[in-house]
């Protein structure tokens, strides 16, 4: 019974500019369906990625630095009275949602 859903025997068809062309053994031959290669394209990847590495930290460094000059800073603002005042900002028709962070 076909699946309406997927059906895993129908090969993918691409477009063969993204993938090897088949060799002319296999073009004269025909042979076994050809399995779809992506190949990597040669670049200095290491050197891409330190780059992208170090732009990342300079960028998050930068961010923080200008958010330190504006005068914020790590708190944790948790204490008795904050949590005062908010409980005095409900009113009886209010809607709370109580649970965890998620909510």
């Amino acid at each position: 019974m076909p699946s309406f859903i997927s059906n895993f025997k129908q090969r993918l068809r691409l477009p063969r500019m993204f993938f090897r062309k088949p060799t002319r053994e296999e073009q004269i031959h025909g042979g076994p369906p050809l399995e779809f290669e992506r190949p990597i394209p040669p670049a200095p990847w290491r050197g891409i990625a330190v780059s992208i590495t170090v732009i990342v930290i300079v960028a998050t460094a930068a961010w923080e630095w200008h958010a330190r000059s504006l005068g914020y800073s790590p708190t944790l603002n948790d204490n008795e009275d904050l949590w005062t005042t908010t409980r005095r900002k409900v009113q009886p028709e209010s809607i709370v949602i109580i649970g965890d962070s998620r909510a």
